[in-house]
């Protein structure tokens, strides 16, 4: 499946008057467009090193909210500029590469850039839910354990009145 992936990629390239862009249309699906990509090519080796790097600190900073925080809004500013990105690659795509990847409707930048991203913000806030989970559950604890001392300070407290006043009494009758 890889090989016809790229198959058809090389024909749509070639067929067209441009032999470094892609016709889109000669692409079936979104596994044959990534097939098709030749990942070798030493700026998206970078790119799959950063989203690797991206995903580590991910889990790195899971305990520190601040320093998850400011990598949780880098990442959606990413995410965000991807269109950006996508114009000037567009435009300056033979700096950096041998194919002209970045199409007008995004396909390629949010597949390569945007996708990874967002999946490590969705992480970010699944482990936020777990911490907000794991926190309610120790102040609903806190507070039974709270309620549980009241009363049983309560019980003693009355059972030392209930003495006191015993006492009070045995001391008035004599």
């Amino acid at each position: 499946m890889a090989e016809t992936g790229k198959v058809l990629f090389r024909e749509a390239w070639l067929q067209n008057n441009f032999p470094d862009s892609i016709r889109t249309d000669a692409i079936s699906g979104v596994w044959d467009f990534l097939n098709a990509i030749d990942w070798s090519e030493p700026w998206l080796i970078g790119l799959q090193v950063f989203h690797a790097c991206c995903f580590i600190l991910t889990f790195l900073t899971r305990k520190h909210i601040n320093l998850q925080c400011a990598h949780f809004c880098v990442l959606l500013l990413l995410a965000y500029s991807a269109q950006y990105i996508n114009e000037w690659a567009a435009n300056n795509y033979k700096l950096f590469s041998k194919l002209q990847y970045f199409d007008s409707s995004g396909l390629f930048i949010s597949l390569v850039l945007s996708l990874p991203l967002l999946l490590n913000c969705l992480i970010i806030v699944i482990m936020w839910f777990s911490a907000s989970w794991d926190l309610m559950i120790k102040v609903k604890r806190s507070k039974i354990r709270s309620q549980i001392t009241e009363a049983r300070n309560s019980k003693k407290s009355a059972g030392n009145k209930e003495q006191d006043k015993g006492g009070a009494e045995d001391k008035k009758k004599d």
